[in-house]
């Protein structure tokens, strides 16, 4: 086995785990927090609060895709146990497409530069890897997967490519949107599906999949340009 090909696996193995714990510790750090406070207390909080709750929830997911160190999992969770499932999905849904747009226009404006500020190093030199591989709509299709849980990366990553805007926000949310609304429904129904582990389980393995496919698709390709 040449070293590309045991390195692509490692990365393929590294992607899935790296899902795996997104989403495991995810629903366990809004699981405590939604039980130390209970759904009724989470949403008499978000109905007292009004309008500034609402803008809280978007500005805190704008700013998770923008500075990636921060890391907006538990939001999502935490918007649907507070506000239920569709309005939870809204709000967050704007936080994530106001993120994105200025996370691709810094990258686009800025050029590398801007990942020195944002991003940390060890995902820096990450991005300049698959950057040499994803001047293709097909290689930045199978790039997203492969960063299936870490959309704002992605979101940087396509502003250093030619792809437009469209392009990018269409293969952004065509991939973020399931999770997006997996998590969602995990905050609203977070104390049901508790009661029955399997959701869980099963929900955390189809993620990891997902990115473990999206991880191997795109590296197979990386050995075979190289």
């Amino acid at each position: 086995m040449s070293s590309e090909q045991s390195q692509s696996i490692k990365s393929r193995y590294g992607a899935a785990i790296r899902n795996l714990l997104f989403v495991t510790l995810t629903i366990g750090m809004a699981y405590v927090v939604t039980v130390s406070i209970g759904i009724e207390g989470l949403r008499n909080l978000a109905a007292s609060i009004g309008i500034w709750g609402a803008f809280a929830v978007v500005l805190l997911k704008a700013t998770t895709i923008i500075v990636i160190p921060l890391g907006g999992g538990p939001i999502y969770v935490i918007a649907g146990a507070a506000y239920g499932f569709w309005k939870g999905l809204l709000l967050t849904a704007v936080g994530d497409t106001i993120g994105f747009t200025i996370a691709f226009y810094l990258s686009r404006f800025f050029g590398r530069s801007i990942l020195d500020f944002f991003v940390p190093i060890s995902q820096t030199q990450q991005l300049e890897r698959i950057l040499e591989k994803s001047s293709t709509i097909s290689a930045l299709l199978k790039a997203r997967i492969a960063f299936l849980s870490f959309p704002e990366l992605f979101a940087y990553l396509a502003g250093l490519t030619s792809v437009s805007f469209p392009i990018f926000f269409l293969i952004q949310w065509g991939i973020h949107a399931p999770l997006s609304v997996i998590l969602v429904f995990f905050g609203d129904a977070i104390l049901r599906l508790m009661e029955n582990p399997l959701y869980f389980i099963v929900g955390s393995v189809v993620i990891s999949l997902t990115a473990l496919i999206g991880g191997w698709w795109f590296h197979r390709d990386v050995i075979r340009e190289a």
